[in-house]
């Protein structure tokens, strides 16, 4: 079985983007980092803007709060070097995140691997970059996957700053449950196995099987390496545990 959905979760602002090509906005990028909760652009030694910073309330504190116990969990490694996967991956791969839960992250070559899934016991694979299909490489995946008797579940999610992960996270769980209920493992996929994918599947652990964001990120940081470098998402991954009264520690 073969679930694709489109969904619309981008606002307009993705579409825009700014480069510096010559040599001086090099040295200013260098300079500059992410605001923890807005993603703004803002000076290396500050972590807050100063619109959010202005921000009195108790909401902006608790998530400035979070996103800083995130900041201080380090991975234990990196997949990737230079943009190259590392040969000598200290943890097997694809990845699963916690012992307990048959639930794996990886990339497209992971996902294309339909013989080592079925080891695994995957029995559903969740797509999170379809726009990949159309490479020479990857265009019969799905027809393998279907071949080896493993749903899939397809949703175009972008690895953007502007991109609501949680609401297609959402669209995912009840899938994502299904499989896990009928005794078989998932593997959540995007490209790198870094962002995308991971965000959706710490957002199951966290609201399905309530585990505490702190220690679902870094239970991933163990067995993945470095993950959520995408700011946003994980902005979003703590609002989502505010909003919904989940635990975060």
């Amino acid at each position: 079985m073969i679930l694709f959905r489109l969904v619309s979760l981008m606002c307009a602002d993705c579409f825009a983007s700014h480069f510096f090509s010559n040599q001086l906005g090099l040295l200013f990028l260098a300079s500059m980092s992410s605001c923890l909760l807005c993603v703004q652009e803002i000076p290396t030694d500050a972590s807050l803007c100063g619109s959010c910073e202005s921000e009195g309330d108790g909401m902006c504190a608790k998530l400035v709060a979070g996103l800083k116990m995130l900041a201080e969990i380090k991975p234990s490694f990196s997949v990737w070097q230079n943009g190259c996967k590392n040969p000598n991956l200290p943890v097997q791969q694809p990845a699963k995140l916690m012992e307990r839960h048959e639930i794996f992250v990886g990339d497209f070559d992971d996902a294309k691997d339909v013989d080592h899934l079925r080891l695994l016991g995957v029995g559903c694979v969740v797509n999170l970059c379809p726009e990949k299909l159309y490479h020479d490489d990857y265009w019969q995946v799905p027809f393998s996957l279907a071949y080896g008797c493993i749903h899939q579940l397809i949703l175009p999610a972008d690895d953007s700053d502007c991109f609501n992960i949680v609401a297609l996270a959402d669209l995912a769980f009840d899938f994502m449950e299904s499989s896990l209920r009928s005794g078989q493992g998932v593997l959540v996929h995007c490209w790198a196995g870094c962002n995308r994918s991971v965000a959706v599947a710490i957002a199951f652990l966290v609201c399905r099987r309530k585990v505490p964001l702190t220690i679902a990120v870094r239970s991933t940081m163990t067995t993945r390496g470095e993950v959520l470098t995408n700011r946003s998402f994980r902005r979003q991954l703590v609002q989502m545990c505010l909003e919904r009264d989940l635990a975060l520690v």
